[in-house]
């Protein structure tokens, strides 16, 4: 081999490397001339040397590999850590994530199936047994991450308890919101937190003779009465009141019912014909339902039977209502009585939805209005107690004891029990055991502390302790806890 083959050889490397060695040629020509040129392996070894000595003097110098960032540990946070519900109580738990982009969590309950339930947006649903359960929310980032809420479940004492810290005089239309606070619509405006059992002064004063939650956690007021026919939507979370649409007919004594598609119905009440004239006031059986999408009132066909004073239950899971009993305004002219007079009506009817029209249901075994209705969980609905006979001036109907049932797929009531004690002006809440607490009084504007808890499975009532303060017709709300709060006169709670 040459020089030049020597040269070219190098050169050859160089291209290779990508490095310009021009001026190592001149440094390793003669010596590799003073070696033998017969050796074909001293040549080699030149040509390698040259190569180390390229990489080992003038590279460029290794780039540094920039230093790994630690990895952020996941932290977990659930809120709130402990919860006491009655059995059937409900709690709505929040998980957040520290360390990571995602929000994603998932829930379950440590003791599975007998722990209750708990659905994707953590609210927990307690069960019927009382005892201590866990709540674990988990990173779906990091399924290693986790922590947990302690829930305690107690069963009802069936007692009625004082609310500290000087509770308001009255209690307005209750609403149960969606953070699980009430609003008690009156003037003053209030709200009350079931975590401290006080309540506080709500910044905006909203008052109505009707107040619907709607789907969206806003409240719909309604006026009641002559000659309003105006609403309002109040907003919980900012405090604003808006106007929105008005009612076709100023009314009272009408229903106002959440349907299962957000709408809402109004339907039946009295209505001012005139002003000044013999009979100005007359028992409509009109319906109109309010359209939340566009704030405005929609007619929807009349019911079979014009009725005031009646109950309004959403059934399901159907999504028809039920209207039942109820009274009608009536005068000496047509009915025979001395003055103005309100027969109790036993008939009822279903409105559909669907088509915005109703229609006729087997009548009630007995009429009445006033009464308590209460939805079961296996969607019959309970009539309770009430008043029966005719309303003449001050003098009201007797009061009602029986308590008869409604079964949607049959569309017929019957005489299933009743009350220890007869009521009028019911109210009756369905309790987290799914049994009722009934409240009312025996006479027209006799105060009564009395209170029974009806079971709809075996039919049968037990009487309880008395209320802390007698009432004429009492006003109970069960809270997301499972306990509930009654007025309206110095409110109390029930446990």
């Amino acid at each position: 081999m040459g020089p030049h083959n020597i040269l070219a050889s190098i050169s050859l490397t160089s291209r290779w490397t990508g490095h310009y060695i021009s001026s190592m040629q001149f440094v390793l020509l003669p010596i590799c001339y003073a070696r033998t040129m017969r050796l074909r392996a001293a040549l080699l070894m030149c040509s390698v040397a040259g190569v180390l000595l390229l990489f080992g003097c003038g590279s460029k110098p290794a780039e540094t590999k920039p230093a790994e960032t630690p990895t952020q540990t996941v932290q977990v946070n659930l809120s709130p850590s402990t919860a006491t519900l009655m059995v059937g109580g409900a709690q709505h738990f929040q998980g957040t994530l520290d360390g990571t982009v995602s929000d994603q969590v998932a829930w379950r309950i440590a003791e599975a199936d007998s722990g209750g339930h708990i659905d994707e947006s953590g609210l927990y649903t307690a069960p019927q047994v009382p005892g201590t359960y866990h709540i674990v929310v988990t990173s779906q980032a990091d399924p290693s991450r986790s922590t947990t809420a302690v829930v305690t479940v107690k069963d009802y004492k069936y007692t009625f308890v004082p609310l500290p810290d000087s509770p308001p005089d009255r209690l307005g239309l209750p609403v149960l919101l969606h953070d699980g606070t009430v609003l008690s619509v009156a003037v003053p405006t209030l709200r009350f937190d079931p975590a401290t059992l006080l309540f506080k002064a709500e910044p905006t004063t909203v008052n109505g003779g009707s107040a619907t939650l709607l789907s969206d956690g806003r409240v719909l007021l309604c006026t009641s009465g002559f000659p309003g026919t105006g609403c309002q939507i109040y907003d919980p979370v900012s405090f604003t009141l808006s106007s929105t649409g008005s009612m076709s007919v100023a009314a009272s004594g009408y229903s106002a019912t959440r349907l299962a598609d957000g709408q809402v119905l109004f339907a039946g009440g009295t209505v001012q014909v005139c002003q000044i004239c013999n009979h100005p006031l007359l028992t409509t059986g009109r319906t109109q339902v309010y359209q939340p999408s566009n704030g405005t009132f929609r007619e929807a066909g009349p019911m079979t039977t014009p009725r005031s004073g009646h109950s309004s239950t959403l059934l399901t899971p159907s999504g028809k209502v039920l209207i039942a009993g109820g009274d009608y305004l009536a005068f000496w002219i047509n009915e025979g009585c001395t003055n103005v007079c309100w027969p109790t009506i036993a008939s009822a009817e279903l409105f559909d939805p669907t088509s915005f029209l109703s229609s006729p249901a087997s009548p009630l075994t007995v009429s009445r209005t006033d009464a308590g209705a209460v939805l079961l969980p296996d969607g019959k609905v309970l009539m309770i107690g009430g008043s029966t006979g005719t309303q003449t001036g001050a003098t009201q109907g007797p009061p009602v004891a029986s308590v008869e049932r409604f079964d949607p797929s049959a569309q017929t009531f019957e005489q299933v029990g009743s009350l220890l004690v007869q009521r009028r002006c019911v109210s009756a809440t369905l309790l987290g055991n799914g049994k009722i607490l009934v409240l009312g009084s025996s006479a027209m504007g006799v105060p009564s502390a009395s209170a029974e808890i009806y079971d709809p499975v075996t039919n049968t009532s037990m009487q309880i302790p008395d209320m802390l303060t007698p009432r004429n017709c009492s006003i109970a709300l069960r809270l997301l806890d499972g306990r509930v709060l009654v007025g309206d006169l110095k409110p109390e709670l029930f446990e």
